[in-house]
């Protein structure tokens, strides 16, 4: 018995073991199993179907695309970046921060300049959020210094 053993690996005994059951022939996969060439036709339909939409996608060399971007510019000259910040930019960040849609501010303060990057959220409408922007710089001028030139609003 033990040389019976040794001629058969223990794949091949496993194998030997195996048992045919009935209820895994009632299964939705079987009808894949046992219908490749459904399967080879389905593969070939979905195929055909994916280059033909392809081909018929509507293609622009240079589409309209809108980026919810603004950019603050604000100049005052003769001022440091540090002061630039506490009477400029602060303020305006502060300011702007009620706006609604508004995903993200940031900003950069320099010598005699200040920028300030407005990111709104992809479902705003650009041109109305920029006219509640303009809106509320329009508050702020009493808050900064009066030689400070007048915020300009760029859109992206």
């Amino acid at each position: 018995m033990k040389k019976d053993s040794q001629k058969f690996s223990s794949d091949s005994l496993y194998l030997q073991k195996l048992e045919f059951q009935p209820d895994l022939k009632k299964t939705w996969l079987n009808f894949f199993v046992a219908n490749i060439r459904v399967v080879f036709l389905f593969i070939i339909l979905v195929s055909f179907w994916g280059v033909y939409s392809f081909f018929n996608l509507p293609r622009e060399s240079n589409p309209e695309v809108k980026i919810p971007i603004a950019v603050i510019t604000v100049s005052y000259m003769g001022v440091s970046p540090a002061d630039m910040e506490e009477l400029v930019t602060k303020k305006i960040e502060t300011n702007i921060s009620g706006v609604s849609g508004i995903n993200q501010i940031s900003s950069n303060s320099s010598n005699s300049f200040s920028a300030v990057t407005v990111e709104f959220a992809a479902d705003q409408d650009i041109e109305d959020s920029i006219r509640k922007l303009r809106d509320k710089l329009s508050d702020i001028r009493a808050d900064i210094p009066e030689d400070v030139n007048d915020p300009q609003i760029a859109e992206i």
